[in-house]
């Protein structure tokens, strides 16, 4: 099952003042950097239970740490890539055309790692989607979204199509993405509608979840 797939997790390494800037005014800089390092460690074990389940291998995509702070923090259980340059579109773009290099690779999910409601069930459910669908998307409550997949035969058209000339960070960018794949007649399954912990509004969310 789910041969030939791959996750993709994006995080950063957790370095108070640089992480999570916008909820500095309202935790402090130590607490913010704590709340990020819990979400990513509880999406990595989420994404380690399909690992287990499915044999579905995954890498992390990083920014701020270098390699050997990634893994002593998160384990080595499997890869770690540097972000690219540019805005988030344009590392998305990286990171699917890294992965889909391999030309073994079939199926790829994307997810970030602010969402702590996602679980592996949601994950597993991408995959499902995918097998009947050109792509897949987790739509957030801020207007974005939390995961996106595609197949590799599709992948070199939707990179361009939904990586470039977006307007990124705004309410926008889930609806852009669904006119334009229906526009260019791709079909696109929808998972749960999910809460994005960005702005200091979000922090009743992690707090319902005993998140520090």
């Amino acid at each position: 099952m789910f041969a030939n797939s791959h996750i993709i997790i994006f995080s950063r390494y957790p370095v108070p003042g640089k992480t999570k800037t916008r909820l500095i005014p309202l935790l402090g800089a130590q607490k913010a950097a704590q709340l990020q390092r819990t979400m990513t460690e509880k999406i990595t074990g989420e994404t380690l239970k399909v690992t287990e389940r499915y044999s579905v291998p995954f890498s992390v995509f990083y920014t701020d740490g270098t390699r050997e702070e990634m893994t002593s923090w998160l384990g080595s259980s499997f890869n770690y890539h540097l972000q690219s340059k540019g805005d988030i579109g344009n590392r998305m773009d990286d990171a699917f055309t890294r992965i889909f290099a391999d030309g073994l690779t079939r199926s790829v999910i994307l997810i970030g790692s602010d969402i702590p409601e996602i679980t592996a069930e949601i994950i597993t459910d991408g995959f499902l989607s995918l097998e009947n669908n050109d792509t897949v998307i987790g739509p957030s409550k801020d207007g974005g979204y939390y995961l996106i997949g595609m197949k590799s035969e599709d992948a070199p058209q939707l990179r361009k199509l939904l990586f470039r000339q977006m307007p990124w960070s705004t309410s926008a960018v889930a609806k852009i993405t669904g006119e334009r794949l229906a526009k260019s007649g791709y079909s696109c399954s929808l998972l749960p509608l999910l809460h994005d912990i960005d702005q200091p509004e979000d922090v009743y969310i992690a707090a319902k979840m005993n998140l520090p």
